[in-house]
């Protein structure tokens, strides 16, 4: 199959990239990762946040003030399964943390739209094949 048909429906299989997960981005570094996506009410999806960088007072910062204040403005997010897809324009909510260690976001998400009539027999047929051992 054509490599950009595949991400393609890799992509949808993925919810629009929620599933694979996403890395924070300022700058040249990776400063979290978000992963454990959950649907929270219509347009917003709440990441459970990880810190990965070795700055002790930014990694508090973004479990909370960070994104309560405009520094969240500097970054952008890319996709773990798909580093190449960017996303610059999610942002998170007004109350961004309705649990510890659970940032709300929206638009974090990247969906090949308009989906092809041809896409749902694939995705259908692909869902009742065994996955191959290096999937």
């Amino acid at each position: 199959m054509i490599q950009w048909y595949q991400r393609r429906l890799r992509l949808i299989e993925t919810n629009c990239g929620r599933e694979a997960g996403w890395f924070v981005v300022r700058g040249d570094e990776r400063i979290a990762e978000l992963s454990d996506c959950r649907w929270e009410e219509m347009y917003w999806d709440s990441y459970l946040i990880t810190p990965t960088t070795n700055d002790a007072d930014l990694n508090a910062a973004l479990l909370g003030t960070f994104w309560e204040s405009e520094d969240w403005v500097s970054v952008h997010f890319a996709n773990r399964e798909f580093p190449n897809l960017i996303v610059a324009d999610a942002y998170p909510a007004m109350t961004p943390f309705y649990e510890p260690c659970r940032l709300v976001l929206r638009g974090l998400h990247f969906c090949p739209f308009p989906r092809l009539p041809w896409d749902y027999i694939i995705l259908w047929w692909r869902a009742r094949r065994p996955l191959a051992p290096n999937h």
